[in-house]
Order: structure tokens, then C-alpha cells, then sequence
């Protein structure tokens, strides 16, 4: 029999990590909304503050896309690639693009106290994403 490598219980402890950081994601986000009086956004929808804040996140996604390129093309042509590190610079691109996001909500939104919701989100997600590498690389 074929085996991938992957331990047993991989899928399962790794779709019930995906499962609670949901459950968590929505709670306080619906809670933080009407503690904060925060309108509910679309979803999958960008709400830009401003011109500026549009300008300066197609700014950073853009950088983004061609450092990883580099990055990841530069991975593949070594003997050992290492894949690590394109993780690592979409993790990166995560906190650049919230903490700008916070940032111009702090300053220019309708609503100031929005960059309270998009820093805990991205507390949140932080935390998720460190506890599936913990997880994939065993690092406990």
C-alpha cells in the first residue's frame, strides 16, 4: 500500500484546526461588530477607505506577487527547494496589507474604531496560521 508520508490523523486535526478557527473567526467578528456599531461588509468585497488606500494596497499586492515570484522560482531551480520561504512571504503579504488596512481605517474611515475589528482579525488569523505550521511541522 501507497503511503503518502502523512501521519493518520493529519486530515482530520488539520480540517478541525480549519473548523474552530471559523467558528471563532465569525463569533467575534459578529461580536466585535455591534460592540464597536461596525456595519457588515460584503464578503469577498473590498472596501476601500479612499483613493489613497486603494492605490497604496494594489501597491503592496502588486510587490508582493512579483517578490514571490522571484522567490519561488528561485526556490525551484535549487537541487533542495525549500518551500518555506513563499510560505513565509504569504504571511508577509497577510500582515502588510491588514496592518495598512487598519492603518488607513484609523485615519480616514466613518468610523474610526473599524481598525480594532481588522487588528483582531488579523490577531486571529496569525495565530491560526502559526498553529498549522506547529502542527505540519511538528514544531512542538
Amino acid at each position: 500500500m501507497y503511503n503518502s508520508g502523512l501521519d493518520s490523523m493529519f486530515w482530520p486535526v488539520l480540517i478541525a484546526l480549519l473548523l474552530v478557527y471559523l467558528l471563532i473567526y465569525f463569533f467575534l467578528n459578529k461580536a466585535m461588530r455591534k460592540r464597536l456599531h461596525l456595519e457588515k461588509k460584503k464578503f469577498f468585497s473590498y472596501n476601500f477607505v479612499n483613493e489613497v488606500h486603494k492605490k497604496g494596497e494594489w501597491t503592496i499586492r502588486i510587490t508582493f506577487v512579483c517578490i514571490y515570484l522571484l522567490v519561488f522560482s528561485l526556490s525551484l531551480s535549487d537541487p533542495t527547494p525549500n518551500l518555506f520561504l513563499p510560505s513565509i512571504i504569504l504571511i508577509l503579504f497577510i500582515i502588510c496589507t491588514e496592518l495598512f488596512r487598519a492603518v488607513m481605517e484609523w485615519k480616514y474611515a466613518s468610523n474610526p474604531k473599524a481598525y480594532i475589528l481588522t487588528v483582531s482579525q488579523l490577531g486571529l488569523t496569525l495565530v491560526f496560521v502559526f498553529s498549522v505550521y506547529m502542527f505540519i511541522f511538528r514544531l512542538v
